[in-house]
Formats: C-alpha cells, structure tokens, sequence
C-alpha cells in the first residue's frame, strides 16, 4: 500500500501499478512461473481493489479519506491490464468496465492491447 502515500493520486497509482504487473505475469506464464500466485495473490488483490473503485470510486475511501484528482486516462488507456485480466480470469464484473471502454490502446505495451489480449465479452 506504498501507493496509499501519494495522496490525492493514490488510486491513479494504484491503477497504474498493474500495466506491469498484470502483463509480467502473463508472459512468465509461458514458462510456467505463475506470478498471480505469488505474495498470496498480491496481483489479485490489488486488481479487486482498483476494479471496485472503478465500480463505484467512494469504496476507495475504505483506503484513504483522500479525494482522489483522476488523470482523464486512469480508467482509460491504464485500465489495459483488464483486457488480459479478464481473459484469464473471466471475472464478472469486468464485462461492464471493457464494454464501453474499448479498444484499449496503452503506448507503453505497444498500442492496440484490445487487439493481442481481449476475451469475447459475454
């Protein structure tokens, strides 16, 4: 929760934290190391908390009182790491996040994330 110290843009950080994270894990996977695994499901734990804040951001507060300043592309472009996310874990409240954010693009990862890494929606 060092992110929890930046303040008024702790959830921006916190969102940002799993573009490597989230991708990391998916390419280890094809050595067979699994990182979701690792740290009693760190990655997984931190991606509930930013998926629930994207769901309804007041549920932040649980984290910090702190009025969160959002960047216009936190739940946008840094929100890519749900594309392989979700297709890996099929999780349920995902659907509605990724409907009307399509086509995921992030410059870091190479551009078009919705493109390598999307699971059909159901």
């Amino acid at each position: 929760m060092r992110e929890v110290k930046r303040g008024n843009r702790a959830l921006h950080y916190h969102t940002f934290a799993l573009l490597p994270l989230v991708f990391a894990a998916e390419l280890v996977q094809r050595r067979h190391i699994d990182l979701y695994r690792e740290n009693d499901g760190a990655i997984g734990r931190l991606a509930n908390l930013v998926i629930d804040a994207v769901d309804d951001p007041a549920r932040f507060t649980a984290i910090t009182p702190v009025k969160q300043d959002l960047f216009p592309w936190t739940f946008r472009d840094e929100l890519s790491w749900v594309e392989p996310y979700h297709a890996r874990f099929h999780d349920a409240r995902l659907p509605a996040i990724i409907a009307s954010r399509r086509p995921f693009t992030e410059w870091r990862l190479g551009g078009d994330v919705t493109a390598v890494w999307s699971a059909p929606l159901p």
